[in-house]
């Protein structure tokens, strides 16, 4: 895996656990908020706690060890492509707090779901990113990421 050699020991990556629940609709709440987009949280809810119950190293979180403040969180999941047949990754929800962006936690976060998702043998993975965040495309980009298709969304 390509590691960037990032160190921050104020900071810890790890696997959420069902009692990060409250911490992690608080996170999803933002994100949601950044693109105003409805939340709605208790489908959300039902769904990482299922997660987390079955599945708890497909959500990752950065914690601030000082204060143990969940500061950021991503979904790394895999599946079946339904064109191809391989096993594909996928990052989603992936954010990190406002007021820790630019400290290098999302390469931390990116290179822990990667590792995790070719351990799951994995033959690609995807992301959707809004180009209305550049840092984050330039994340992505920074891990070899490129461009493939739009995605044109209709609300019903």
């Amino acid at each position: 895996m390509m590691n960037m050699s990032v160190e921050l020991p104020n900071i810890k990556i790890k696997a959420a656990k069902i009692d990060d629940l409250q911490d992690l609709s608080e996170l999803m709440r933002i994100l949601c908020q950044t693109f105003g987009s409805p939340f709605y949280e208790k489908p959300w809810l039902m769904d990482m706690k299922y997660r987390l119950e079955t599945n708890p190293a497909s959500v990752i979180i950065a914690i601030e060890v000082e204060n143990k403040k969940i500061i950021g969180m991503l979904i790394a999941d895999s599946g079946r492509d339904w064109y191809s047949g391989a096993i594909l990754g996928q990052i989603i929800n992936f954010i990190i707090h406002p007021d820790y962006r630019g400290l290098k936690i999302g390469t931390l976060m990116v290179e822990r779901a990667l590792d995790y998702l070719k351990s799951k043998n994995c033959r690609y993975v995807r992301t959707n990113c809004r180009s209305e965040l550049p840092n984050v495309v330039k994340l992505f980009n920074k891990f070899g990421f490129k461009e493939v298709y739009s995605v044109l969304e209709r609300e019903l």
